[in-house]
């Protein structure tokens, strides 16, 4: 197979960490029309998921993303149609979750019955993840349209301001609205009436921003109280929450006022585009909570030395594991130190052992990294920062974390959240105005700069940088090694 992977030009994505069970159904789903209520050809073959690695054949990723920008053109609307039946979808696998995990006593089931729910919790997930890819395509063609827009509607020294209001979702994503529930829970505990209630109420909405690697972990009483400690002054933070909403909203309800009606459309589906990035990811994250006594009865059932384990099989295999009620612990722990997921739009498959450190060494997918003193990307919010920096490549490396520090990483996903409170500046290798770095510099207000490719190769912990996110550069001002 390696030399199959080693024909192919590959379009890189993101470097991400997410169990194979996940991974497998994520990229099994983009390559098949699962999804039979999408009337969009969609899928696309030759994925490769390189340990944690993700990368697309280009011609493949081309010609999809060219049926996508051609699709919205001839309907403005083709992306918010799309994305109703994605919310009406999410709607269906939750009562389904809860019905079938938290309403029922699990234990009752016999082997059989938990392979019914499991294989139906799968297939509806199947259709969910062919919604993965949409707000990906549209992200430059929608800015490129709204921004032409905007220069010919609006004073030259307004352009800027008015683009930043437009590329900011009007939806309150789940950091913001974790934050503002987190703010009220300790005005509440200030108030001394923050009850036991309240915190597992909490964590029933909230808990999931721990799982975004799929691993099965959520927050627990003891870190939610920890955070909501950590408040001061709660009732300002929400009144500087609360005026800055109202002073978005009638900012970009004006602004809306000077574009015709078809550009209008176009910033409803950018707005639509960045809300449902962070959405479509974050809702398979959550509904996996409503799973989890669910998945934990099959963990015993097979017989696993760990929960965790459970999260290192394919669905085939986990179904196949509740017959014998023995899972195959050799092959999980040899994923453990890596593994590889191909779908060619035929099968997919997954591989570990010899073959992974084989392929890393064999397979192309990134340009080779030329030393320099400044890195170049784009601004996703404005400001200038001068700190240390230190690389977060994942979630074992946030007690590197302090405040004040410049975070570096190929990106972010929900579970950095409490660690990008504590940065001064974001940088990232990878993104675009609808990446989740993007989205919650905005929302956060933290200065940020995406895209440059390379910062986590370049940059060093503890290098003295300055991030210019009104330029969109990072320049390095004393290296670790300079005396």
């Amino acid at each position: 197979m390696v030399e199959t992977w080693k024909k192919i030009n590959w379009k890189f994505i993101h470097k991400r960490f997410r169990t194979p069970l996940y991974s497998f159904v994520l990229w099994n789903a983009i390559s098949h029309h699962y999804n039979k209520s999408i009337d969009f050809h969609y899928e696309m073959r030759n994925w490769l998921n390189l340990d944690s690695n993700l990368m697309v054949d280009q011609k493949e990723w081309q010609r999809v993303q060219d049926l996508a920008i051609k699709a919205i053109s001839e309907n403005p609307n083709f992306l918010m149609e799309t994305t109703d039946i994605a919310y009406r979808l999410n709607n269906e696998i939750v009562e389904f979750a809860k019905k079938n995990s938290l309403e029922n006593n699990v234990t009752a089931l016999n082997n059989n019955q938990l392979k019914d729910i499991f294989t139906q919790y799968i297939d509806l997930n199947l259709q969910a993840s062919a919604f993965m890819l949409f707000p990906m395509f549209f992200d430059e063609y929608l800015e490129e349209k709204i921004r032409d827009a905007v220069i010919t509607a609006f004073p030259e020294d307004e352009v800027d301001n008015v683009l930043h209001i437009f590329t900011t979702s009007f939806k309150p994503g789940s950091a913001q609205e974790e934050q503002i529930a987190l703010i009220k829970h300790a005005i509440k505990q200030n108030q001394k009436a923050l009850t036991d209630s309240d915190i597992k109420s909490f964590i029933a909405e909230f808990g999931w921003l721990k799982n975004a690697a799929m691993t099965g972990e959520f927050y627990e009483n003891k870190e939610v109280k920890n955070r909501i400690e950590e408040i001061a002054d709660p009732e300002t933070k929400l009144k500087e929450i609360q005026d800055d909403r109202n002073s978005f909203l009638e900012k970009l309800n004006s602004y809306k006022l000077k574009l015709d009606e078809k550009t209008k459309i176009l910033v409803d589906a950018l707005q639509e585009a960045i809300f449902f990035r962070s959405w479509r990811t974050e809702r398979i994250y959550r509904n996996a909570q409503f799973m989890d006594k669910f998945y934990r009865e099959i963990s015993k059932r097979i017989n696993l030395e760990d929960f965790k384990d459970f999260f290192y099989l394919t669905p085939e295999e986990i179904s196949e594991a509740l017959a014998p009620g023995k899972a195959d612990q050799k092959v999980i722990d040899e994923r453990k130190n890596g593994f590889i997921i191909f779908a060619d739009g035929k099968d997919t498959k997954i591989y570990s052992g010899e073959i992974v450190v084989q392929a890393k060494k064999e397979v192309s997918f990134q340009d080779k990294v030329a030393k320099t003193d400044v890195l170049e990307g784009r601004s996703a919010f404005p400001g200038l920062v001068k700190a240390q920096v230190v690389i977060i490549t994942s979630k074992d490396d946030f007690n590197k974390m302090k405040q004040g520090y410049i975070l570096v990483s190929h990106s972010t996903t929900p579970d950095y959240v409490p660690i990008i409170r504590m940065c001064s500046a974001i940088v990232t290798d990878e993104g675009g105005i609808l990446s989740h770095a993007s989205i919650i510099s905005r929302e956060l207000k933290i200065p940020c700069v995406i895209g440059t490719k390379v910062a986590t190769q370049i940059l060093k912990d503890g290098d003295m940088v300055e991030v210019d996110a009104n330029k969109g550069t990072v320049k390095i001002l004393k290296g670790t090694n300079e005396k």
